[in-house]
């Protein structure tokens, strides 16, 4: 059976509520040429709804509970650490590359570092300063050179200007996007590939701060539907297939609500202990977020003051507005807006106990207004499943469309506030949400039809796309809805893969990646 190769674009943070108004004013004429002639419907992601998680479990095939990647910080080897990608499952195209298929993965925003799979370009988990954001690094000039000066991420300027030039963060925004979309045509049109793989983690990025600013998201849609157009000129000329993907949808917030603030005013949570001296500073906004950000006006400034503050300056002056949470003395707090952390070792009673209590309390927290906040609470367990849950809040807290639930400590102890970014100034008007967008179009695919998936359903229908098998561990399911009739896809039997391979396999690469083989 011929193997038509497969692109897979996807749209951070992409969303219906966007899309269908501007297909129905006839804005975005390539999408909705897609949405005719090809395969749309809803993506659900995963809880939590946010870029780690949802990127690798399209990734893996499975839920974050067995891929590792639960939360931005995780809970491992007895402390709490920033997520990466050395702490997950094998993705996709590890697996497929040692068939020798042709891969090119750009702006992929759940890897670092750039791992030898064919062409492999990291996003966001690349430090801002690092130039290795390449396999092969021999690349990296010829990118630099296609995209004049190519970028990972948005770049801290961009959130800084936020707070004084819309415009101006716009730009930048919409910079980035071309420089993603002239790296991945000139890859896609001169390297040889079976799979390839495009990010625009730009419409995310934009969503976050300008919700409230509709006709900029529309002018970036409009900018990603002209690339999508030379996608499909691509796809058109190779008799290939296309998959459009996001990671999560997004909604308009308007409060948040601080549950460290609520967990200490219960009694429940400890702050850590600073000196006077930090307190004053911290109580007259003298935070090193905030004079790093004054100093950077002027880079020869900023490096003079780096280089001649004396360290113990450094360390009085707080961190951030922040206060930071005593994990050892709390018996209850959040580390993230997933959910909240049980210390088993302070509790009084039962655990099963203080948890069935805690979650009815949750689910009662008001706004400001004395309107409901949440959604739904959960038990870890009850929607996460595999060796890794370990590694989530013990209670997962979902907010109701408009609201944010946030883990951060202030100096008042406020519970409530417009949304916004202390590091920046700026007022967030955009969040996530659970529902992202799927859509398919090509040779095999069929024609003017609604089909709904999970994020995990990409990997494996990507993969019975080329004919692998299926890993028996996967989560997701080959979505074989999408096919024609007329397509031998429909019709090919799906291949299933014994786990014991896999763990091997990830064995050796946790031994690789150690140093050890």
């Amino acid at each position: 059976m011929r193997m038509a190769k497969v692109l897979l674009v996807g749209i951070d943070g992409g969303t219906w509520n966007i899309l269908k108004p501007l297909i129905a004013d006839g804005r975005i004429k390539h999408f909705e040429e897609i949405v005719a002639e090809g395969v749309h419907g809803k993506l659900r992601s995963t809880i939590p709804y946010t870029t780690l998680p949802g990127w690798t479990s399209m990734f893996t095939g499975v839920n974050p509970g067995k891929h590792g990647l639960i939360d931005n910080m995780i809970y491992e080897g007895g402390r709490y650490v920033l997520a990466n990608s050395s702490y997950r499952m094998v993705p996709m195209w590890n697996l497929m590359s040692r068939k020798e298929l042709k891969i090119i993965l750009v702006n992929d925003p759940a890897s670092y570092p750039p791992e030898p799979i064919g062409i492999h370009i990291t996003g966001l988990l690349t430090p801002f300063t690092s130039k290795n954001y390449v396999y092969p690094p021999t690349l990296r000039k010829e990118i630099d050179r296609i995209a004049n000066g190519y970028i990972p991420d948005v770049q801290r300027e961009y959130y800084e200007a936020l707070g004084k030039d819309f415009e101006s963060a716009f730009n930048m925004v919409e910079d980035y996007a071309e420089k993603i979309y002239r790296v991945s045509r000139y890859l896609l049109k001169n390297y040889e590939w079976d799979i390839g793989c495009v990010i625009f983690t730009s419409t995310d990025r934009l969503q976050h701060f300008f919700w409230h600013r509709k006709q900029y998201i529309s002018r970036h849609y409009q900018n990603i539907d002209e690339y999508l157009k030379e996608f499909l000129n691509l796809i058109s000329e190779e008799e290939a297939n296309i998959i459009i993907a996001s990671d999560h949808g997004f909604n308009g917030v308007h409060e948040f609500f601080y549950i460290n603030s609520w967990l200490y005013r219960k009694g429940l949570l400890v702050p850590k202990k600073e000196a006077k001296v930090t307190k004053g500073f911290r109580s007259l906004g003298i935070t090193r977020s905030a004079v790093i950000r004054m100093l950077r006006r002027s880079r020869s400034l900023y490096k003079i003051a780096k280089s001649l503050t004396p360290k113990s300056v450094k360390r009085l002056l707080p961190l951030t507005e922040r206060l930071q949470v005593d994990h050892e003395k709390s018996s209850i707090y959040a580390i993230t807006n997933l959910g909240l952390f049980i210390n088993r070792s302070l509790i009084e009673g039962g655990y099963e106990e203080l948890r069935t209590k805690l979650m009815d309390e949750v689910r009662k927290l008001k706004s400001s207004e004395g309107e409901p906040i949440v959604k739904a609470v959960y038990r870890r367990e009850e929607i996460l499943f595999g060796p890794y849950i370990y590694r989530a809040p013990d209670i997962i807290i979902i907010p109701r469309t408009g609201y944010k639930v946030r883990s951060e400590l202030y100096m008042d102890f406020r519970l409530h506030s417009p949304p916004y970014n202390p590091d920046y100034g700026i007022s967030p008007t955009g969040e996530h949400a659970i529902n992202g967008i799927l859509m398919a179009y090509g040779s095999d695919i069929a024609r003017g039809k609604n089909v709904d998936a999970v994020i995990w359903d990409i990997a494996p229908t990507i993969m019975h796309m080329h004919g692998f098998p299926i890993p028996k561990y996967f989560d997701g399911k080959v979505v074989k809805e999408i096919f024609s009739g007329k397509s031998k896809l429909s019709s090919a039997p799906i291949k299933i893969e014994d786990h014991a391979k896999y763990k091997i396999i990830r064995r050796i690469g946790a031994l690789k990646r150690s140093g050890k083989l």
